[in-house]
């Protein structure tokens, strides 16, 4: 029985959620048959479903030149915001969130200026205010939505008011907002926030129900160019306006209020003419500005059936305004079923009127057209002209483009269909193929789909770059000359003709077109790699395309396989949605880098690294080495710096008036070239005895610790550029110290945001010694402020003592801001400054706290201490060497172990990342590399990748991209660059496949054209074995020496087709070390290859390049395989289109499971997915439209039961129960007696070979497969048996099978003992040995539950079955099979092909993985239903507050719920933003929680509550 607890007092970690649920915890044991998960995206899509570009972080008024030009992607399920730098023409990531919704469309706002709407809101003042009578008349609102919703809405949106204004910036409403629909039926209107670092809601307007049905509004949406309309329409008959807000703070236009949120004000509803296809806004010729016309016009494309009543009346009221405009059609409209109608609204302004013009149909009435509205052209020749009133029609059908304007006049025709190269040079391949007409322009046909454009505006004419899903790009000019003949009296009758140009450039498969600025856009690709493009448009029309940077996708994951190493995982997959064809790509939860040049120190051992463009300085263990890079940019920098290189240098640094100091253990060296010859050098040497052992700097401003004795002193480098006279090292203090210091650190910050020099934090450095203490330290008055050890004023409890007692030696220490708001903007108090104090440890254990520092002077010794400790300390043990702590700037810091990661705070949580060098070798310094573009000396630097490129860095902009010097002791040093806005390193590895000298470049050639398929890593050979459509390849991974990016190269293939066609799949038989390929042919027949992985032995050793495929045996199958299963070391199951097979390996005997009185498989063919479960016995079998079945396999025959893994009996609950009715002693000596059943293995190892065929036989004919469960869920793509045991009852199986050696001549007590073994592990492991794990293609994941109690049906039910009810399963011993209901349900949205089991040390923290068709790789894991209850907790309160709900107001229940409600799973991705609040809304959280269960809660065990769950919710991103 459970202790209680004392009052306010947690006992130990353990007691931590028992504390909290005491009094309200159900026993676990009540429902045995219940299991608690967590779902967590580990790594977000890299699919892009939407992109919009806009000015998102900085105000949109301001100066041009100083907008920052981001990228918003949709992928899937999430948001990404990205900044596009000019400079470097890259994008980086700055913020990802996820959605909890399906994004249907979206677009950008920028609300109108006052300047726009003054005109209309003055004509409107005027007028007479509109009644209620006519507001129904013009605002026909849905059955979902009323006007008394709406003043609910605008009451919410004042409540937020108050309580969420803090979180906006002041000027977010001169920023771009985002647009969104969902399935949520919401229209979401989102801004940025500078404070929270991520997008927040500003208004929800209810359109529709939650879903994502066509005929809901919010399929698409289009912006009027006036910003003053926002038009939303569905795919059946629904169309909608919404009225827009000015960005005047006290503008309150159309309707608006006093709410600052309010940025939509009223909807309004169209009656669409049939099934919405496109629409867009154009104006009147002379509405320049937007504000001469009361009104503007809506212009819809839409489809209706000729049937269809209004469309007769359409047809009929238009039918006499036929004239010669309509040459286009030259089709009767009758003709087909359905067609394509256009029709034109005028909307007031005023009146909020909609009236329908009647229209001369211009358009094909057959045909689908896309609307298109033109740029707005600022200069002085087009002042007078209005580029909005024109239009652009272009069909997908024809390849049409039709230029025409607001009153439907076709002005030109550009036929797409007929192409002319802009280059001479042909891109030949895929494309170069077509007829030719008399003028000789290439003719394509209407087989093309264009899904992108985008508009350049250049000197002489407006470009429309148009792409298609082939992954071409024509260019269309409109050349200012006949745009303006257009806008003539007259010219309506004037129709040009014109012609594309296509780029000669292979593109991807693309999707949208956006142009970034300066000729360079962003090509999004469709299910593919996209990048940044450069267009050179040359005067002469002969244009070019240059590829600047690839943003790759590793999307459509179709098979995965998983390498676990020491520190890292590798998920290798097979990406079919990259490109044209195919790729095999890795995939790891690292930062990516690229190596830029490598230096092999021979003889030396590198220790730290010192850069100073252009130098590296080097540290040795006994010397010092000194590089410099050729800097051809022709600086005037010396070559020596008169540093001392016989001695190690132990700390290095310049000061910002070019003084290079060098710290080593007896002298301090200080060198300025601009002084003259004879002073440019400062020595200063330490007493005789004793040792510098460390030092740090900031600025001018350097502190060195010494011991013997112990002592602390601070100088000042005065290095004024004025007379050789004011080159002076000047001593500060000597502070004598009762202890050694171990480590030592000035606070990392930028000095400019502080005006006030004097103030402590200036004074203040941390200090680590070996008295295993950590002390900050004001060095200017010698007083201490806090010490780790010892209870200062600032120190809350004395029970926090024992966790403030280091486990080892302070190595490194930090303090720094580590990338979060800037100082000015960190706290509503402006003297408040946070920082991060960070210290590692030499036992591989990383610390942190939480520091304020008080922006007060401090002038006098005597003054208050101004720094506060928070007592939430943060403690992770990530090797078993020392740490060592590198700033990098204010971005974070590198940290440097066993491997290097890098840590930096996110919204006030501390992230650590793996950082990706040369397949996880150890880096012992690194050093920021701040340069100008430069070419590598080869005196310096050699080994440089010819495939990289140096490019100037954007440090000042504020860059993610840096590059570094790493230090390694065996590979010398490198130069290397990092983005760190990547969380994700994706490498394509069969794009550096090299070829065996044996193949031929032709079938390399014709191989690398191949799509993989399939793939499997073998860990025991470290190779991944590659199916391609008619080969197959075994690769490994290249040697360092030889590949500096640890690429993976080719070591064996097939030189013969595998004369496979379609339906390949590959399973390893691991017992037989069988490679097993499988598929069928061209003739419809299917084939099954056996091989062998052999050693060739030719190095002497096990390296992995000696490894080679051998082809065993061929096994042909008259029908079509659909899955293979090896279910023993014997035999297999192979599962057709016309019948299931059980075969023997050796003699090739098969027999169908159909057929036999026994052995039967009753499951309906073809069966897609098998698993076996070698533990148990137990085989699923799933199909896709009659769900799966779960059955127990018995083999009867006593002779062969070698096979079955005799040593895991006594484990085995549900292993053969009924092996032999007739045989229960032999059965029960067999199963309880592990010696009996190695004597008998020996036994009948010795007869093994007489008989075998008949022994086959008679094995196969008493072999039984019995169904013992069912699922009726449809269309599963994969399921898994789950291994979760109970540690304790393992040791329990080790102690009585000892007893059962010891007693082997007492069978009966061996059994008794056994049986009472079985029985607790049927007890204690019931809810983890019988635990399988499916999920469908439409992303539903279920876990089963073989051990639910649900009693057997009995067979009179079968007898009451009603007619035309579909008949149960088989019935076994006069009961049905349980139909299981799932006992975890969960819905993750996107579509997965595998699951994959991450095994560990402790089964009870196994894990499952697996990727998506979109690139997600998502990770599920096991909770205790105490861990489960307390996250559960704060997931309803997370899916409540303002921070954390769904950031488009989705229902988050019915988000993960799909058939039926999501059960017994938690979402990992909600429960992450838990640790992305301030520590204020953290604490508030766990006092909610604390305070439903009537508990009162001291300082202290908040924080050790907090700490837990924190420490819990990130072990979900880790795997």
């Amino acid at each position: 029985m459970e202790q209680p607890f004392k009052e306010n007092q947690i006992k130990n970690e353990e007691d931590i959620f028992s504390f909290i649920l005491k009094g309200n915890e159900e026993k676990p044991e009540e429902e045995e048959d219940e299991v608690y998960f967590y779902s967590k995206t580990v790594s977000n899509p890299s699919i892009i479903t939407h992109c919009v570009a806009g000015n998102f972080r900085n105000t949109v008024n301001g100066n041009d030149e100083l907008k920052q030009r981001e990228l918003v992607f949709i992928k899937d399920n999430c948001l990404e915001i990205l900044e596009y730098f000019t400079s470097s023409q890259s994008l980086e990531s700055i913020n990802t969130q996820p959605l909890f919704s399906m994004v249907k469309d979206i677009k950008v706002l920028t609300l109108p200026l006052k300047s726009i709407t003054n005109h209309t809101k003055q004509q409107q003042t005027d007028s007479l205010s509109l009644s209620d009578s006519t507001i129904h008349q013009t605002q026909s609102f849905s059955q979902f939505y009323s006007y008394q919703q709406q003043s609910q809405l605008i009451q919410h949106n004042l409540k937020r008011n108050l309580e969420e204004l803090k979180y906006f910036d002041k000027d977010f409403k001169k920023k771009d907002f985002l647009i969104l629909t969902s399935d949520s039926g919401y229209l979401s209107v989102l801004s940025w926030s500078n404070l929270r670092k991520q997008f927040i809601f500003v208004q929800h307007f209810k359109i529709s129900p939650p879903g994502c049905s066509f005929k809901y509004l919010g399929e698409k949406i289009q912006i009027s160019p006036c910003n003053r309309v926002i038009g939303v329409c569905a795919l059946k008959k629904k169309l909608s306006i919404f009225l827009v807000n000015s960005s005047g703070n006290e503008d309150s236009s159309y309707g608006g209020d006093d709410d600052p949120f309010s940025i939509i004000s009223k909807q309004i509803e169209i009656d669409v003419i049939g099934d919405v296809y496109s629409f867009n806004f154009t104006y009147e010729k002379d509405d320049l500005y937007y504000s001469t016309r009361d009104h503007l016009f809506i212009i819809v494309v839409s489809k209706i059936n000729n049937n269809d009543k209004s469309y007769n009346n359409y047809y009929y009221n238009n039918s006499n305004n036929n004239n010669n405009n309509n040459n286009n059609n030259n089709n009767n409209s009758f003709a087909t079923t359905i067609s394509t109608v256009f029709t034109k609204y005028k909307f007031n302004f005023l009146t909020h009127k909609i009236e329908k013009i009647v229209t001369p149909p211009i358009i094909n009435s057959t045909l689908n057209y896309e609307i298109i509205t033109l740029p707005t052209k600022l200069s002085d020749q087009f002042s007078n002209f209005n580029f909005h009133h024109y239009l652009i029609l272009f069909s997908n059908d024809s390849n049409q483009i039709v230029f025409t304007n607001s009153n439907c006049e076709i002005l030109k025709i550009v036929n797409v269909g007929k192409e002319q190269i802009i280059d001479d040079d042909c891109g030949g391949g895929d494309y170069d193929n077509g007829t030719y007409d008399e003028d000789g322009y290439k003719v394509l046909g209407n087989d093309q789909l264009f899904t992108g454009w985008s508009w350049y505006l250049s000197d002489s004419a407006i470009h429309l770059l148009i792409g298609n899903e082939r992954g071409l790009i024509y260019n269309i000019d409109f050349k200012y000359s006949e745009i303006g003949a257009f806008s003539k009296e007259g010219s309506s009758g004037l129709i040009l003709n014109g012609f594309a140009k296509r780029f000669d450039f292979k593109f991807n498969p693309i999707q949208s077109i956006i142009n970034l600025k300066d000729d360079y856009f962003f090509v999004l690709g469709d299910l593919s790699d996209s990048g940044i493009f450069k267009f050179d448009f040359k005067s002469d029309g002969r244009h070019s395309v240059q590829m600047i940077e690839t943003l790759e996708n590793h999307g459509g994951i179709i098979d995965f396989d998983v390498h676990r190493q020491k520190f890292s995982t590798k998920i290798y997959s097979v990406c079919g949605g990259s490109n044209s064809i195919g790729s095999v790509k890795v995939i790891e939860n690292s930062i990516p880098t690229t190596i830029l040049g490598d230096n092999k120190l021979i003889g030396s051992i590198p220790t730290n690294v010192w850069c100073f463009n252009p130098y590296i300085i080097i540290g040795l263990v006994e010397s010092t080495f000194i590089s410099q890079v050729d800097n051809s940019g022709g600086g005037d920098e010396p070559d020596n710096l008169n540093f001392l290189t016989n001695q190690p240098t132990i700390y290095c640094c310049k000061t910002s008036n070019g003084t290079f100091v060098q710290v080593t253990p007896k002298s301090i060296i200080l060198y300025n070239y601009r002084y003259n010859i004879t002073c440019n050098t400062i020595r200063w040497d330490t007493n005789d005895g004793s040792v510098i052992t460390n030092s740090c700097s900031r600025d001018n401003l350097l502190l060195i610790s010494i011991s013997k004795p112990n002592k602390l002193l601070s100088f000042i480098i005065q290095d004024d550029q004025g007379n050789d006279p004011n080159f002076k090292f000047i001593p500060i203090s000597d502070i004598p110290l009762d202890y050694e210091i171990s480590c030592i650190s000035l606070p990392h910050f930028d000095q400019s945001e502080i005006l006030d020099l004097d103030n402590q934090l200036f004074n203040t450095c941390c200090i680590g010694n070996y008295s295993m203490d950590i002390i900050l330290l004001d060095f200017k008055f010698n007083k201490l402020l806090f010490s780790l050890s010892s209870s200062s004023p600032n120190v809350i409890e004395e029970e926090l003592l024992q966790q403030r007692q280091l486990s080892a030696i302070p190595h490194s220490i930090l303090l720094s801001i580590l990338n979060q708001q800037p100082l000015q903007q960190q706290s509503k108090n402006d003297n408040q400054i946070k920082f991060k104090l960070l210290c590692g440890l030499r036992d591989g254990k990383l610390l942190k706290w939480d520091l304020t520092f008080n922006l007060l002077k401090s002038t006098t010794a005597s003054c208050k201490s101004t720094i506060e400790i928070s007592s939430n300390l943060y403690s992770k043990s990530i090797s078993n060497s020392p740490i060592l702590i590198v700033p990098v700037m204010n971005h974070g810091a590198i940290v440097l172990t066993n491997l290097p990661y890098y840590i930096t705070s996110i919204k006030n949580h501390l992230t650590m990342i793996k950082i990706s060098y040369k397949d996880d070798q150890m880096v012992s310094g690194a050093s920021l590399f701040s340069r100008i573009p430069f070419q590598l000396s080869s005196s310096s630097l050699s080994s440089v990748s010819s495939n990289s490129q140096p490019q100037s860095l954007d440090i000042i902009n504020g860059s993610s991209k840096l590059e570094f010097i790493f230090t390694n002791p065996d590979l010398g040093f490198s130069l290397v660059s990092i983005d760190f806005s990547k969380r994700i390193s994706v490498r394509k590895i069969d794009s550096t496949i090299t070829s065996n000298q044996t193949h031929s470049n032709t079938f390399i050639n014709n191989r690398s054209k191949q799509n993989p398929n399939r793939l499997l890593f073998i860990e025991k050979y470290n190779i991944i074995v590659i199916l391609g459509d008619s080969n197959l390849w075994v690769l490994t991974s290249a040697s360092e020496t030889t590949n500096n990016n640890g690429f993976y190269k080719e070591i064996y293939s097939t030189k013969d087709n595998l004369n496979i066609k379609s339906a390949h799949s590959i399973k390893y038989w691991s017992q037989k070390n069988l490679i097993i390929v499988y598929g069928t042919d061209f003739i419809n027949q299917s084939t099954i290859l056996f091989y062998s992985v052999q050693l060739n032995g030719s190095s002497g050793g096990d390296s992995s390049e000696d490894v080679s495929l051998i082809l065993e045996k061929t096994k042909r199958i008259p029908y079509q395989i659909s899955s293979v299963l090896p279910i023993s070391n014997e035999k297999y199951m192979v599962f057709t289109t016309g019948s299931n097979l059980l075969i023997d390996y050796n003699s090739g005997r098969q027999i169908n499971l159909e057929d036999t009185q026994n052995a039967q498989i009753l499951t309906p063919h073809p069966i897609a997915i098998s698993k076996f479960n070698q533990t148990t016995n137990k085989i699923f079998l799933a199909t896709e439209l009659n769900g799966s079945d779960i059955y127990n396999w018995t083999v009867n025959n006593n002779n062969n039961n070698n096979n079955n893994n005799n040593n895991n009996n006594n484990n085995n609950n549900n292993n053969n129960n009924n092996n032999n009715n007739n045989n229960n002693n032999n059965n029960n000596n067999n199963n309880n007696n592990n010696n009996n059943n190695n004597n008998n293995n020996n036994n009948n190892n010795n007869n093994i070979g007489e008989n075998e065929d008949q022994e086959m036989e008679e094995q196969d004919e008493n072999d039984t497969f019995n169904v013992i469960a069912t699922d009726k869920s449809k269309y599963i793509t994969d399921a898994l048996f789950l291994s979760y045991n109970n540690n304790n009852n393992n040791n329990n199986n080790n102690n009585n099978n000892n007893n059962n050696n010891n007693n082997n001549n007492n069978n009966n007590n061996n059994n008794n003992n056994n049986n009472n073994n079985n029985n607790n592990n049927n007890k204690n492991n019931n809810n983890n040995s019988n635990l399988i794990a499916t999920v469908d293609r439409y992303g539903n994941f279920k876990i089963l539950n073989l051990n639910q109690k649900h009693k057997l049906l009995p067979l009179q039910q079968l007898e009451n079955q009603q007619d035309g009810e579909i008949a149960p399963p088989a019935i076994e011993n006069n009961f049905m099979p349980i139909i299981l209901d799932p006992v975890v349900k969960f819905s993750i949205k996107e579509t997965c092909m595998k699951l994959y089991e991450l095994k560990t040390s402790l089964s009870s923290k196994n894990k499952i993985l697996t990727c998506s068709l979109l690139g997600s790789v998502i990770i599920f894991g096991k909770l205790s239903k105490r861990e489960y209850c307390i996250l559960n907790n704060i997931q309803q309160i997370l899916k409540k507050a303002n921070n954390t709900r769904p950031l488009l107001n989705n229902d988050h229940q019915l988000y993960r719920s799909e058939l039926s409600f999501s059960k017994n799973m938690l979402d990992g991705d909600l429960l992450f933003q838990f640790l992305f609040l301030d520590n204020e809304d953290q604490l508030a959280i766990i006092n909610s929680i604390t305070k439903n269960n009537n508990i009162n809660n001291n300082n202290n065990n908040e924080y050790r509550i907090l700490q837990k769950i924190i420490s819990l919710i990130e072990e979900f991103d880790n795997y």
